[in-house]
Formats: structure tokens, sequence, C-alpha cells
């Protein structure tokens, strides 16, 4: 899924947004989609957890002796519930994390800006599906599904075209500006011996 793809344009997008001084906030951008691919992963795996803690009350006989069937049936079942809960967090999570990327991918220079926008729109629509058991349980939003496919034309993208990605030429702003770094480095060097 795009969890995984999106890491990819990491480098790509870090690199990018560390030239632009018209940017100031594009690092920030990068170290929360980061930040909530990170948090999504782990909240998916405390969610599957829960999985296996059903799979190991269903398959173990001395489950069924000690709490008997009716105490493991509730057990269960509030298990599967915590297993739905913390998935449906983690896929919230996991949209903040497409519409922050799809935010950087749009304002690089690297990829096209459709992506960008396409993968924020699909970020929407995770959070929008995540969200209606809690705010529209009547509501239908099958159709959601096909949106998430726009995840796949990202590393579609970087296997066809992203490998042709070239470092951008350094306007004149931005040598000036390179050139006072490392002037200020060679200076901070000196006074610290």
């Amino acid at each position: 899924s795009a969890s995984h793809n999106s890491t990819l344009t990491f480098p790509l997008l870090r690199r990018d947004t560390a030239m632009a001084k018209d940017r100031p906030k594009a690092p920030l951008v990068l170290s929360e989609a980061e930040q909530a691919q990170l948090s999504a992963i782990a909240v998916a795996f405390v969610a599957v957890l829960h999985l296996v803690t059903v799979y190991r009350l269903l398959t173990t006989p001395v489950y069924l002796t000690l709490f008997g069937s009716g105490p493991l049936h509730a057990l269960t079942q509030l298990e599967l519930n915590s297993f739905r809960y913390d998935w449906s967090l983690s896929l919230v999570i996991f949209a903040i994390h497409l519409v922050l990327l799809g935010y950087l991918i749009f304002r690089s220079g690297y990829i096209p800006k459709i992506l960008g926008i396409l993968l924020a729109l699909d970020g929407f629509g995770w959070l929008i599906s995540s969200l209606r058991p809690y705010l529209y349980p009547n509501v239908h939003l099958g159709f959601l599904f096909t949106v998430s496919f726009v995840e796949l034309l990202l590393p579609l993208w970087l296997v066809i075209r992203g490998w042709r990605i070239q470092e951008p030429t350094v306007g004149r702003d931005e040598a000036v500006i390179r050139e006072y770094i490392r002037h200020q480095e060679r200076e901070d060097q000196r006074w610290s011996r």
C-alpha cells in the first residue's frame, strides 16, 4: 500500500525542500507526514495484536475451561471490537499522512502536481470512510473504496518515471545562500578551535 511506497518519496521531498528558501514550512510538514506514517503503523500493529489474542483465545483449550463458553465469547467479542476501533484509528492517522504527503508532492517540483492532489483526495476519502461508523453510520460510502486505488499511482509513477528525476539547477539566490552557510560553518570551525 502507499504507506510503504511513500517512504521512497521522502528523500526526494527532503532534497527538494532543503533547497527551497520560499518553502519554510515544508520540512515541518515532511516531519509531520513521517510521524503520521510511523504512528499509523504502530497503531495498526497494536490492532493486529488484538487478533492474535482472539486466535489464542479460540485455539487454546485451557481458556474454554478457565472462562467457560459465555465469558470466553464475550472476551473474544471485546478483542474483536478493540481491533476494529484500533484499526479505524490507524486508518485515520494514515489518512492524515496521505493528505500531508499529497501536499508535499504538490509543493515539490519533482513529482506531478496531479499526483499530490489525488493523494490528498485519497487521504480525505480514507478519513471520511474511517469516521463513518462514528459520525454518520447510516450513510453508504462503498464508492470511496475505489479512491484507494489512487495510492497505486505514486509507486507506478516512481517506477516508470521516477528514476529520471534530476537535481534541480541552483539559482543565483540559492547559490548565495549556500555560500553564506559555508562561510558561517568555516567561521564556526575557526572559533571552536
